[in-house]
């Protein structure tokens, strides 16, 4: 799903957007008389300086080695178990028009399609020369997939822990310019004709390729490090073999990431949406919210890496004693709950402001037209609705509630405007905010919005829609 203003695209999924080298000791130092007897011009004989050598910094995940790779032996901090997610997601989901915690309508739920997971994913990186980033890429792919992060993210879904293929490390060079149905030409080429820098694609393999600095991805008519830091797909072999991939182009910045942090939080994305949803063309799985909240979908993207990335700051983090960044992902588990639904949860108590949507809204979002929930609003027109606040825990102090007119999130114009009673509030409150509609949405066939909610730096944010 291509998010409306995130920086990453879906399979044609895509999202929205410290280097470490240890030396091996100086060069050892020459004879006093190295080089005498070549004449008086001649210059000392010098050894060339060693290279600097990576040390890897994380274990490399082993198949069914369970706590002792790192994974954690508790449950993730929200309160069902993952078994129960798992089994409400197996049915189609858990009911996401029940009402939430004080009654509003519940937060999201990542729903499945139906199609396959990679339950037991081995991902593969493949690497260009001269990259100076491969054995940090190549360290973080073998060991993020045991790590307790990993389990929070993706063991709701039914996914185990990821391990590492043979990594593979091109020889030639890469294109300065590729679109995503040459890299499917490509890739589907090396693996149909056994290229030996290959293994043969199996079950549960999930191709993570990785193109330096001056290579331009252009898929779907965006561009890579402009409209999307990443993507993953599918593509099906000619003996009908599907296979599964993330290309990761290299940019400057992924928003406030630079490096190797801005890399691996995207990989992070891209591998936790290609487990739940490998196959985004062909089978898909978990791709889309629920129906009563398609405007997540349409501004965010629908898969659980999607979902996380525009409702708070703390998308990307780093795990307590891990060395690389990573992307927090969509539990349906915690946002039934009333907690914070990008997990591993923050620190600190959630708070969110919801807004009361009741009226049965239609829009064509993604070809067919999907009813959904919002308020109906006429041009020209407006209507006062309510946002419940509340909170999982006490907070430091009321939070400062505004809205935001979504279309302009799109490159649109602004749709809507908004008055609200009051601007601040606390668990338990209620604020009535007035809606007026100036203008439609033509693509859509809705005007949706945000409400943020602030305390200091910390955010959430919650979407509506406004129909016809």
């Amino acid at each position: 799903m291509r998010s409306g203003y995130a920086f990453f695209v879906v399979g044609a999924c895509a999202l929205p957007f410290p280097i470490f080298f240890v030396g091996c000791g100086d060069a050892p130092a020459e004879p006093e008389d190295a080089g005498t007897e070549a004449g008086s011009d001649a210059r000392p004989k010098m050894e060339a300086a060693p290279p600097l050598l990576y040390v890897p910094k994380e274990v490399r995940c082993v198949r069914g080695s369970g706590s002792d790779a790192g994974v954690a032996d508790t449950a993730p901090p929200f309160d069902a178990a993952p078994s129960d997610a798992a089994g409400a997601n197996a049915d189609g989901g858990a009911d996401a028009s029940e009402a939430g915690p004080t009654g509003h309508l519940a937060a999201p739920q990542a729903m499945s399609s139906g199609g396959i997971l990679l339950t037991d994913p081995t991902i593969v990186a493949i690497s260009f020369p001269n990259d100076d980033l491969v054995d940090e890429i190549e360290d973080f792919v073998a060991s993020v997939g045991c790590t307790p992060y990993w389990r929070a993210a993706t063991s709701e879904y039914g996914v185990r822990e990821a391990i590492a293929g043979r990594p593979v490390r091109l020889t030639e060079a890469a294109p300065e310019k590729i679109d995503d149905a040459q890299i499917q030409k490509w890739l589907a080429g090396k693996l149909a004709k056994h290229d030996p820098a290959f293994d043969p694609p199996k079950p549960g393999i999930l191709y993570a390729i990785y193109y330096p600095s001056g290579t331009v991805i252009t898929e779907g008519g965006a561009q890579s490090c402009q409209q999307f830091g990443g993507y993953h797909n599918d593509l099906v072999l000619s003996d009908g073999t599907k296979v599964a991939y993330a290309v990761m182009p290299r940019c400057d910045n992924f928003g406030a990431l630079f490096g190797i942090d801005a890399l691996t939080g995207t990989s992070t994305h891209e591998f936790a949406e290609a487990v739940t949803d490998p196959y985004p063309q062909d089978a898909p799985a978990f791709q889309l919210p629920d129906n009563d909240h398609v405007v997540w979908g349409v501004l965010l993207g629908g898969e659980v890496g999607d979902l996380c990335v525009n409702v708070n700051e703390r998308a990307f983090f780093a795990p307590p004693g891990y060395s690389f960044v990573v992307q927090r992902t969509w539990s349906n588990v915690a946002a039934l709950a009333g907690h914070d639904p990008c997990v591993p949860s923050a620190a600190g108590a959630y708070f969110q402001a919801v807004p009361r949507l009741t009226d049965d809204v239609t829009v064509s979002a993604f070809g067919p037209t999907v009813t959904t929930k919002g308020v109906i609003i006429g041009l020209n027109a407006s209507k006062v609705i309510d946002l419940n606040l509340f909170s999982d825990e006490p907070t430091s102090g009321p939070w400062t509630v505004s809205a935001r007119d979504g279309s302009q999130f799109m490159g649109g114009q602004a749709n809507l405007s908004f008055t609200l009673d009051k601007t601040t509030g606390s668990d338990g409150d209620t604020i009535h905010l007035t809606i007026s509609k100036t203008g439609v949405n033509t693509d859509l066939g809705a005007e949706p919005f945000a409400i943020v909610s602030r305390i200091g730096s910390r955010t959430n944010t919650y979407y509506g829609l406004v129909g016809h």
